[in-house]
């Protein structure tokens, strides 16, 4: 947060996609911020990646979100839950675009979630 309100959304943006693609290079598994899908080119070399897409209902991240929405720049200054509605609906096709396959991760646990993944994995590896 406080790289992003120093020097702005478009130089951590750059750097956030210099930095996908070294780590995607090294074979690792990265959980990317939500607006990593708003680079028509970081969308395109996500495309080419096994790429899950975790879908949680706006109500889930407002409760997930709300007490730390203070240490995310771009969730500060007005209202949550619209504010998550309007990225939800702005980034939404974007996430489906990228995604190899998307998995519901707005209920159970991790483990639970992880078990969904894996599932997944297996049939994709399978077809």
């Amino acid at each position: 947060p406080t790289q992003f309100k120093r020097q702005g959304e478009a130089v951590f943006r750059r750097r956030e996609a210099s930095e996908l693609r070294s780590q995607a290079k090294l074979g690792r598994v990265l959980s990317t911020g939500g607006g990593v899908v708003l680079d028509a080119a970081n969308r395109r070399f996500l495309a080419k990646q096994l790429c899950v897409y975790l879908q949680v209902p706006v109500p889930i991240l407002f409760r997930r979100l709300k007490a730390a929405s203070a240490g995310r720049p771009l969730l500060t200054g007005q209202p949550l839950q619209p504010r998550l509605q309007r990225l939800a609906r702005e980034r939404g096709r974007f996430y489906r675009e990228c995604a190899t396959f998307q998995v519901r991760a707005g209920h159970g646990t991790a483990l639970q979630v992880a078990t969904r993944i894996a599932r997944r994995l297996k049939a994709f590896s399978l077809s």
